[in-house]
């Protein structure tokens, strides 16, 4: 069983498990109260959208909830584009790749889906150079907020194309993020990442044990 280690203490802990298919478990049993609080959420919403886009190609299959604070996903054998960016690889990302990539978010939309979190790292690209999204623990399904759904669905469509144009400037030299209008959500996104820091530093000062 391989282990891959968490960014910071508010994330889960992730395992990968061999088998036909293998597969990839987020495992929040060894957090503190809050996190794992916190974690429920989370994998309640992931569950739910991996359940909901059953069948599309690029988004890992449901494999089931082997505990109240973990959830086990098909396992995708590819990198992310941040660790492709970090290691100078950019030619694996062809037009070709950005135009499967919109086609796949927009899949995810038809299905009432939208992705609130779609950074490099939420990224993959395969061993057959096709897209995939995961980590759907922050996604927006549509009609939860009915009294602001329309703008809700409206600035995640444009946080969708804000990424879309990185990518293309970072991989294929092409266009700018800049020249897409940030909506309040994509801003709002930005200050829950900052939040999201300060509140690891807390967490680290606090140092709740880890079960083991």
């Amino acid at each position: 069983m391989g282990t891959i280690t968490p960014r910071n203490i508010t994330k889960s802990d992730i395992y990968e498990l061999p088998g036909e298919p293998p597969l990839l478990v987020k495992d929040y049993s060894r957090r503190g109260p809050l996190v794992r609080l916190f974690g429920r959420f989370c994998l309640r919403n992931e569950e739910r959208a991996l359940r909901r886009l059953s069948g599309i190609e690029g988004v890992p299959k449901f494999c089931g909830r082997p505990g109240p604070l973990s959830l086990a996903m098909e396992r995708v054998a590819g990198e992310n584009l941040a660790t492709l960016r970090r290691s100078g690889r950019r030619e694996a990302i062809t037009p070709e790749f950005l135009q499967r990539l919109r086609s796949l978010f927009l899949a995810l939309e038809e299905r009432g889906v939208f992705h609130a979190d779609p950074h490099m790292r939420n990224i993959l690209c395969d061993e057959r150079g096709r897209p995939w999204l995961v980590d759907f623990s922050l996604c927006y399904f549509r009609g939860s907020v009915p009294v602001l759904d329309r703008w809700l669905v409206r600035n995640l469509q444009t946080l969708r194309e804000r990424q879309l144009a990185k990518v293309s400037r970072t991989f294929l030299g092409v266009g700018s993020e800049d020249e897409v209008p940030a909506g309040l959500v994509f801003r709002a996104v930005l200050a829950i990442g900052r939040l999201r820091r300060r509140l690891t530093r807390a967490l680290r000062k606090l140092k709740f044990p880890r079960r083991s």
